[in-house]
């Protein structure tokens, strides 16, 4: 173990959070007990070092925390799994001990594998997901894979999950790789007796190929309630509008009320516009009339700038079927703020009040909060949720 140490000159670290780690080489700690006792057992051993310690701590929803550790190559792993056998059969040897108080502390040590992609909240909901379904109907799903720096290994892993997906009679039907957040990921069709493997964690089906890093229920949108989303009412008197600092990032809305014609730039990015019937643009209408007037109850002076709506959602308020979410939102500003001809340059405020209920936070930032994080820091925006809006929109009227 001393001369492991000694290949990786950082040592070694355990880190509460996978995200761009290679788990080819990670060994998987479950903890019993309190994080306190871990912490101090942890520091105890010469070159291991409990990164993210915060991130560890049990709570309601999970009474047993992981941490992950990534050896420097396949020998230690071998070696720090043979340790653990031996503490196992208390074989552990003379200077072994700081590894025997932290052994004592796991419920087990393993490689990552089935049961790491595959997360216990995950599997409940496929498994509702596809309850009295015939075997093959078509279940879609998301894929992330493990993140590859260059070009040549992340598309060869992807072309081993695209044959694997097709000889089990699935597609591929939309792909993102953002190397900004170290995302790679695969938005796929597979029928109902694959989707079961993937709920049982089998070795043998997709949760057992190795490049794969997680997966998951395909994402689906949630937004604020509204009590009332006519913008009905009279006009303040406007006069000529400035260029827009505020996107809005919600459903189609109603561009061409009389509230909002002259305030909306409709970015129609998606081509969502032409599905949802005008009688269905209630929440992008009540944002934007939100945005742009405040509460109708109060006599203010509409905003005196534009703004940009840019549609993510489409027929009853669903994020676009055929696209990964966080690749829309990516694209999305990307087209408002970079290249040669954005559409809205000079945007530094944007309005997300959607979330996904299939990964609430719980520990470790979801890809869609990689990316916010990274395009906040890149364009100096600032994103604005439905947590603080949510007292403004139980008041408001349009």
């Amino acid at each position: 173990m001393a001369e492991s140490l000694n290949r990786d000159p950082a040592g070694l670290e355990l880190r509460a959070d996978p995200s761009a780690l290679a788990p080819e080489r990670l060994l998987v700690f479950e903890l019993r007990g309190t994080i306190n006792t871990f912490s101090a057992a942890v520091q105890r051993v010469p070159g291991l070092e409990l990164i993210d310690e915060e991130e560890l701590a049990a709570d309601e929803f999970d009474k047993a925390p992981v941490a992950y550790l990534m050896v420097p190559d396949m020998r230690a792993l071998r070696e720090l799994e043979s340790l653990w056998r031996r503490w196992q059969a208390g074989e552990l040897g003379r200077g072994e001990t700081p590894w025997r108080d932290v052994f004592a502390l796991l419920r087990n040590l393993r490689p990552w594998g089935p049961a790491d992609r595959v997360q216990l909240t995950d599997s409940g909901l496929l498994a509702d997901e596809i309850e009295g379904r015939a075997d093959d109907e078509i279940v879609r799903l998301e894929i992330e894979l493990v993140f590859r720096k260059d070009d040549k290994p992340a598309s060869d892993q992807e072309e081993e999950i695209q044959v694997a997906i097709m000889a089990r009679d699935g597609r591929i039907i939309s792909r993102s790789r953002i190397a900004e957040i170290a995302y790679h990921a695969l938005l796929v069709d597979l029928p109902v007796r694959i989707v079961q493997e993937v709920i049982d964690r089998s070795p043998e089906g997709i949760a057992g190929l190795e490049p794969v890093m997680h997966i998951r229920p395909q994402s689906i949108a949630t937004s604020i309630e509204l009590s009332d989303s006519s913008p009905g009412g009279d006009i303040g008197n406007v006069g000529p509008l400035s260029d827009p600092i505020l996107a809005l990032l919600d459903g189609v809305p109603v561009a061409n009320h009389t509230l909002l014609s002259r305030h909306v730039i409709l970015d129609d990015q998606f081509g969502l516009e032409v599905s949802v019937p005008v009688a269905d643009r209630h929440h992008g209408t009540a944002m934007a009339s939100l945005i742009i007037h405040g509460d109708r109850n109060r006599p203010e002076m509409p905003l005196p700038r534009r703004i940009q709506v840019v549609p993510v959602l489409g027929v009853m308020n669903n994020f676009p079927s055929n696209r990964l979410i966080v690749d829309v939102i990516y694209t999305a500003i990307l087209a408002m703020r970079s290249g040669d001809e954005p559409t809205a340059p000079n945007v530094l405020i944007v309005n997300l009040s959607l979330g996904n209920p299939r990964r609430p936070f719980h520990g470790q930032l979801s890809p869609w909060a990689r990316v916010l994080d990274r395009l906040a820091y890149r364009f100096g925006i600032l994103f604005l949720g439905s947590g603080p809006i949510k007292v403004l929109a139980d008041q408001m009227i349009g």
